[in-house]
């Protein structure tokens, strides 16, 4: 088992089990329980994000080899797909990880838009996926990583406060 995604409320995450015949589930770890399965297939999971104490679980599948299909997957706690969604055009930035942020209630995701011909552009793009109305947004510009600041390090970001050096000395 590898672990997947932390869900902010403590002691909870997201585990990844890797099967004999190639098929991977996904397992809820919850304080003193054994890990519990919420999902089994084929597909390759590419990334998972989870919200409060995993009442919604996302997970971004990847299957077919000639026509590839990227979708994201709503599951609740007890393992049932709440949505399905296609993200048809757009293929996964590979090792890149999907985030939840609950004040947004948005998933980001690092994508890259397909071509006509199936060739991929130069560089990825972060999306902000909106959980409650299935929306697909682009933050304009290419990226190469994507992820959340904690807001105490946005604010001292906005004021220019300097980092603190670890470990300076003078000698």
């Amino acid at each position: 088992r590898d672990l997947s995604s932390f869900c902010p409320q403590a002691g909870r995450a997201v585990l990844v089990r890797h099967w004999p015949d190639y098929r991977r589930s996904i397992e809820l770890l919850e304080p003193g329980r054994a890990p519990r399965q919420l999902w089994i297939g084929t597909e390759a999971l590419l990334s998972s994000a989870c919200a409060g104490a995993a009442d919604r679980i996302w997970i971004l599948l990847l299957s077919g080899l000639a026509d590839p299909l990227l979708e994201l997957v709503e599951l609740n706690r007890d393992g049932e797909v709440l949505k399905r969604m296609a993200l048809e055009g757009y293929e996964p930035e590979p090792g890149s990880q999907m985030h939840y942020d609950p004040s947004r209630r948005a998933l980001l995701l690092l994508l890259k838009q397909r071509s006509a011909q199936g060739a991929s552009q130069a560089l990825p793009e972060a999306h902000l996926f909106a959980v409650d109305t299935g929306v697909l947004q682009a933050i304009p510009g290419p990226i190469g990583h994507a992820g959340w600041l904690p807001s105490r390090q946005i604010t001292q970001l906005r004021r220019g406060a300097p980092r603190r050096a670890a470990n300076t000395s003078s000698t």
